[in-house]
Parts: C-alpha cells; structure tokens; sequence
C-alpha cells in the first residue's frame, strides 16, 4: 500500500512539474483537478496527497521552532508542489528563505523568499504574512546609490564593488549553461514525467471503463447531495467579494462575511439577499457564528462584536481578560459562547507563532468571561499556539480547537483528551459527533477520533460549479444541511450519512 501511495505521489508531482513548466502562470485549481482527471486519480488518492502536503507542512513547523530554516525550505518546496494553490504554504515557504537569510546573507534566499511571497499575493492579495516578508525584502533588495554606498563606507567600497561585479561577470560566462544543456534537463524531466504519467494512466485504465464511467456520470455519490449554489463576485447587495466566513442562525437563515471589505450579508436558505451591514473598512473577519435567538457573533482583527441578524445592529463587543487577541468564535450549550484566543492575533497576521500565548475563553449568554483554559492549545501541542486557528463545541460541551493540522479535543470542563489530525482547518462537529471537514473542494467525514468514515469531491465540471475552487468556511443549519462558502459561492449540501 506505501508503494502505491508512493506512486501516486510520484506521477502526481511529475505531472504538476511538467505543467508548471508549460505553464507561462501560476497554476490554478483547474489546473491541479485537470492533472488529477489525467492521471484517473480517484478520491482516496487526492487524499492521500493531501495528507503528503500537511505531512510536509507539519514537519516544517517543526523546523521552524528549532530555526532549522534548511529542513523547513525542504519540506515546503515539496509542500507548495503538492498544493501550489496554498498562499499560507507559499508564504510559510517564503518565512523559512527569510530566516535562513538572516543565518546566510544569501542574495539566493532573499530572492526566493520574496518569490515565494509574491507567488502567496497572486493568491491571496491581502495575506498580511507575505506581505510583510515582500516588503522586507523588496527594501533589502533594493541597490544602494553611489551617494549612499558612500555614506556608509567611503570610496573604497564603491571600488569593491566594481571589483567583485567583474569578477561575477566573468565567472557567470564560464559557468552559466548553454540554452542546448536547459534544454536537455528539461527533456529529462518532461521524460520522466510522461514514463510515469503512462503508467498511472496505465492503471486508472485496468480499474475497468466501466467504473470510471460510472463515475463521470453520477458525480454526486458519497455522503454528500448537492441541493444547489448561489452567490456571484461583486460589491452589490447578494454578490460576494472573498467571503470567507459562514454561520446558520437559528431561522435556518445564512450569514456571510467578505473577509477585507468588513461586509456582511443575510440571505435566506435558498439564496434570496435579505440583509446587511459593514463592521467597518480593514477589519478583516477571521470567524463568523449566530445563536438560535439571531445573534451574531464576528471575530474580525482580534475583536469579537456581536450584532442582531434580523437589523445589523450593533449589541457591543465581548472583552477577552487579556485584551485584543480573538482568532475564532463557536456557539456552546446552554447559550454559553466559546471562543479561540491568541497574544500572536493582537498584534500580527502571521498564521504561525511558536512564542504566542493562547487560550479557549468562555462567556455566558451576556458576554461574562465564566472559564479561561489558559495556554491549552500551547500545552496540548508541545509548542506554541497557530494564529489562523476554527473552534467548536459538540452537544455534549467538547470543545474542538483547531490549530494548523491537527483539531485538540477537550473535555467541557477543559481537560486536554486528545490530538486529531485533519486536512483543512475549517471543521464543523455534527449531531452525532462526527467531523466534516473542506480542503479545496474535497469533503470528508471523520469519527471523533480522526479515522476516516466517507469523502465527496465536487464535481466542478458542472457548469453551475465551475467557479467553486477553494472552500474557505462551513456552517451546519439546524435541519443538519452543510453550508459551505467559497469566496464568491455558497454551497448548499445534504449529508446522506
């Protein structure tokens, strides 16, 4: 089975290098479901690459702590070939170039890291890590003017400096490779790919005609039914703009937030607009819940305000002991609220801090502060806590932190039980515990324990999906409907399980 998966993995990577090479832009999420359609993967085997992407990710973090930049910028490399439609694995990737910069003076580490970032803005345009490492090294790259050289060192420099730029021009003619050695590296590399392309094709064909048949036709199979989708770009009423956040209220009615714009709309189950409101310009929304009475509760830049759904209005904000610093909001049993909080959200938007303070905050239905399990997802995870962090809480009061790869279960009077390794970061917990968790748009189900129960993938070849390419939020309704918001599209879908 390892070498299968090993296969898989292989002709997966071969393929994605080779139309990264063809390719004259950055590969999008069409580009990637073409890929997986050419070589018949099949859902268990984007799982599997899936699961490869975290793996790599989870052991850079940990290089990432100890400062060991080289074991990070390998891991990621693999990371963004797997996922090259991840602007966090493009930025983290861009985070380890600039600390081995700092250990190296690497002109060659300064120009990836802020490759990597710009590669994460093309992606993600308002991603506060990569655009901090972008300007940093945009400012370090920029060439000093004689005036300046001399300021800094005297004449003596400037010679230097013509000095060595001779030198690297007659080292760079003897040692640069001709266009006819690019060429045979790159006629290796597309080799390699197709020979084991052709075998990967080889074997989708031997699982039968039939099955792959089958399975074009009836694309809704799993444990997941498509009901519908609305939503398209825009700024106007109804249209959404990089909505990344979702919540049901108990009216069965639909909250969503643009993540930068500070907007937020209401729209009935089916679509229909309703209402909406502004929490304000550059306030970007990192959660979004809604009780049964038709609060609303929206984490947006370590704030977490509370607003009536039916109006918009404004009922206050809730303060955390420790000031600014919320990063995610879930609704608890008995009308409590439970809430992820971090010193790391306060001040920074970097998903990833392995110095940052946290801590899962309780609040009654009036906004009291009741319980405060301080540093559990730190404690829990052996290091520190991930800024980009989801929370939730089953029926039972089992609250669910997730951070990075992996969900830290607790028990309602805040003992640490176990740790749960999952794709994505956005989760919801259903009415029989179970885990439904969204990595681009393949769905899957978990028992609470993490061990796999189903997988659905949407079928973007239908016309009315076809613009659905990365899944940002999930919310459930209270009839158990999955709503699923993607940027500029809201899915409605059944679980059938």
């Amino acid at each position: 089975m390892a070498d299968q998966n090993d296969d898989i993995l292989r002709a997966y990577l071969d393929q994605v290098v080779k139309v990264q090479q063809e390719s004259r832009h950055a590969l999008s999420q069409n580009d990637l479901d073409a890929v997986a359609r050419d070589l018949g993967l099949s859902d268990e085997d984007l799982w599997t690459i899936r699961r490869r992407h975290d793996d790599c990710v989870e052991r850079a973090q940990g290089f990432l702590r100890y400062n060991n930049w080289g074991g990070a910028v390998d891991e990621l490399k693999q990371a963004v070939t797997l996922a090259p439609t991840s602007a966090n694995t493009h930025a983290l990737l861009a985070s380890a170039y600039r600390g081995r910069y700092g250990e190296t003076r690497s002109d060659a580490d300064m120009n990836a890291a802020l490759e990597s970032a710009r590669r994460a803005l093309v992606l993600e345009p308002r991603n506060d890590a990569a655009l901090r490492i972008a300007s940093e090294m945009q400012r370090r790259s920029a060439p000093l003017s004689p005036a300046q050289m001399l300021r800094r060192g005297g004449v003596w420099i400037v010679l230097a400096a013509i000095a060595l730029g001779a030198v690297y021009l007659i080292y760079s003619a003897a040692t640069s490779p001709t266009a006819d050695q690019g060429a045979g590296d790159g006629d290796k590399v597309r080799t390699r790919a197709e020979s084991t392309v052709a075998a990967m094709r080889s074997r989708a064909e031997s699982r039968g005609a039939m099955a792959q048949s089958e399975k074009s036709a009836q694309p809704d199979t799993g444990f997941l039914r498509p009901l519908g989708v609305f939503g398209s770009e825009g700024i106007g009423e109804g249209l959404l703009k990089d909505a990344r956040s979702i919540a049901v209220a108990g009216d069965s009615t639909v909250i969503v937030a643009d993540y930068g714009s500070g907007r937020v709309q209401r729209f009935a189950p089916d679509g229909r607009f309703l209402n909406g409101w502004n929490i304000g310009e550059n306030r970007y929304v990192q959660g979004l819940v809604a009780d049964r009475a038709g609060t609303v509760y929206v984490v947006a830049s370590g704030t977490l305000k509370r607003y009536e759904a039916a109006t918009g209005r404004s009922l206050g904000q809730l303060k955390a002991p420790g000031g600014r610093g919320f990063a995610a909001v879930a609704v608890a049993p008995g009308g409590r609220i439970a809430t992820l909080w971090s010193s790391y959200a306060a001040r920074s938007g970097m998903f990833m801090s392995p110095k940052s303070d946290d801590a899962i905050i309780m609040f009654d239905g009036s906004g009291r502060a009741i319980s405060t399990w301080k540093n559990a997802l730190g404690k829990a995870a052996g290091g520190g806590a991930i800024f980009r962090g989801s929370i939730a809480v089953d029926g039972l009061g089992t609250v669910y932190a997730g951070s990075g790869s992996y969900l830290y279960r607790f028990s309602a009077s805040g003992a640490f039980d176990d740790r749960i390794k999952i794709p994505s970061e956005d989760f919801v917990i259903d009415g029989q515990g179970r885990i439904i968790t969204a990595s681009g748009t393949y769905f899957a189900m978990l028992d609470r324990d993490g061990a796999t129960l189903a997988t659905w993938q949407l079928n973007r070849q239908l016309e009315e999906y076809k613009n659905v390419s990365n899944v940002d939020g999930l919310a459930l309704s209270p009839s158990g409907d999955l709503f699923a918001v993607a940027r500029t599209a809201v899915l409605r879908l059944r679980p059938t399980r």
